[in-house]
């Protein structure tokens, strides 16, 4: 009995039996928390995914049906499982990209059972861990190729070259948003086009290599490129003042016969402190004759009452650090033998807040499709930006560049050039120098980047 009670055999089990339970509770423990991490990649990867999706896929339509029904295929493709939560959030509602346009959310939540994890849940098993990923998606701002011109409209024809219209591009792209078949075309056979590229989210037509009027200036473009991604909008956050904004400004009173008058002079004296020390002038309507001469500020043309800015023949209108902004349906409409020098606000102040710096002629996105029309001649001088974002924007007759180096970018839903219009656009002519560090870029070709 005595060697029986000192004998050591089988201590180690004893002690295996003891601390088993222990060991394997921790593999356990340790096999359903790796399992957590690796549904948490898995729903991470499908997040950002869907993100990348949603943001490619808003810039070609704003049906956000139709951006769902691409996301969620692309997430079950990656693994979205039928119980799994996908919100899309466009724009970004949380987080430093929260009401970016171009820009895109999405979470993806999973439910995962408990195992031996419920023993230390007050609830037990019914108690689910909820696995949650999240991502942003949108345009890389810093990518993409100059443009000069982009046509921002997402059907049917966008951008057409015809008559014996010129249009020359120095060291920038043209870029169409459209689907159609003939997103971009040329109509007839003397029309002329010179670009680095040109982008097209459809196709085009008589824009091919052997069209020996079309000259593409980079050596990697040898035709233009169709089925590509559409062009960003770099404006589309830009605050478009509403009608109760400007309701508090007087509207002035063109003097009837600027001509009798021996020439106007129009200058912008109020202010909406939103905007700096931007000032602004408004008109029910603006019939421009004679000569006429507009001093730094916003004008803005309210359509409210059926106005337009017009620009009569015969006028010559002169203005530096200027801008026009056409809301609630007014258009514009410039004669052929007017005369027109104008350059776009670019007044440095001293907080920089002035969003319009750079932007000669622009108009809301409220109703309707309209024409605007330039019928210009070799007296005709535009530096700036000009941005209809919903409207078509007509350029016929002749506008020449000898008289000032002029420098403008067409960013518009329709842009058409006819007759016999030359129109030059030169990247090298920068009218977004006195604009803020941050003012975006007009490109063709960005890319999609995931942010968050």
């Amino acid at each position: 009995m005595r060697s029986f009670l000192r004998s050591e055999s089988g201590a180690a089990a004893v002690y295996i039996a003891l601390v088993s339970p222990i060991l394997i509770g921790f593999a356990a423990l340790g096999s359903e928390v790796g399992m957590w991490l690796l549904t948490q990649r898995k729903i991470q990867h499908i997040a950002d995914v869907a993100a990348y999706t949603a943001a490619t896929r808003s810039l070609s339509t704003d049906d956000i049906g139709k951006v769902r029904e691409s996301v969620m295929d692309r997430a079950s493709g990656a693994g979205l499982l039928a119980d799994d939560d996908l919100v899309l959030t466009l724009p970004p509602t949380t987080g430093s990209y929260a009401g970016r346009k171009n820009h895109a959310e999405v979470t993806v939540s999973r439910a995962l059972p408990r195992y031996l994890t419920a023993l230390f849940s007050t609830t037990g098993a019914a108690d689910d861990v909820l696995i949650t990923a999240r991502a942003v998606a949108g345009v890389d701002p810093e990518s993409g190729e100059q443009a000069c011109m982009v046509a921002l409209g997402k059907t049917g024809v966008t951008l057409s070259i015809g008559g014996s219209g010129e249009v020359t591009m120095v060291n920038c792209a043209a870029a169409s948003n459209s689907v159609a078949s003939n997103s971009a075309q040329r109509v007839g056979n003397n029309a002329e086009l010179t670009a680095t590229c040109v982008y097209t989210v459809g196709g085009t037509d008589n824009l091919q290599e052997d069209n020996v009027k079309i000259t593409y200036t980079d050596p990697e473009c040898a035709a233009p490129k169709i089925r590509q991604r559409p062009s960003a909008d770099p404006y589309a956050d830009l605050h478009m003042l509403t009608s109760s904004e400007v309701g508090g400004i007087n509207a002035v009173s063109p003097t009837a016969d600027p001509v009798n008058a021996g020439g106007v002079v129009y200058a912008a004296r109020q202010s909406i402190s939103s905007l700096g020390e931007l000032k602004i002038a408004r008109f029910d309507d603006l019939n421009l004759k004679g000569e006429v001469r507009f001093e730094p500020g916003l004008y803005i043309i309210d359509g409210a009452r059926n106005g337009d800015l017009t620009i009569n023949a015969g006028a010559v209108v002169e203005g530096e650090n200027v801008s026009f902004y056409l809301m609630n349906g007014a258009t514009l409409s410039v004669s052929g033998s007017a005369q027109v020098k104008l350059t776009a606000y670019n007044k440095a102040t001293s907080n920089r807040t002035d969003p319009y710096n750079g932007i000669l002629f622009f108009g809301d996105r409220v109703g309707t499709e309209l024409k605007h029309s330039f019928t210009g001649n070799n007296g005709t001088v535009l530096s700036g930006l000009i941005y209809f974002p919903n409207d078509e924007v007509e350029f016929s007759g002749n506008t020449n560049r000898d008289v000032v180096e002029p420098c403008i970018r067409l960013l518009s839903g329709r842009i058409t050039i006819s007759g016999n219009s030359t129109v030059e656009l030169d990247d090298s002519c920068d009218f977004r120098s006195a604009m803020p560090p941050n003012a975006p870029k007009i490109t063709a070709q960005q890319r999609i980047s995931l942010k968050e």
